[in-house]
């Protein structure tokens, strides 16, 4: 098994920018496949209800409202994204 590294907060934003492009465009088999690309490198807590939300809703469009990150300690970055959908 390899050693976990965490994610630098450039590299978690990048990721989230990216995927939060696929949410918002309705692309929940694009979200979820995002997520899988290389064993889920940041640990996303909040996938399975996102895709669940998306799939079931399929929703029209969505916005990107307010993203925040921050380390809540050296080894971890934190991401939280507000987002509105639209049918």
């Amino acid at each position: 098994m390899q050693q976990y590294i965490p994610p630098s907060r450039a590299v978690a934003l990048a990721a989230m920018l990216t995927i939060a492009r696929s949410l918002t465009a309705a692309d929940h088999g694009g979200f979820w496949s995002m997520l899988q690309q290389d064993g889920d490198p940041l640990r996303w807590c909040g996938a399975s209800p996102l895709y669940a939300l998306v799939a079931a809703v399929r929703p029209s469009q969505g916005t990107l409202l307010h993203y925040e990150q921050w380390n809540i300690d050296p080894q971890s970055v934190v991401s939280c994204a507000a987002l509105a959908f639209i049918r």
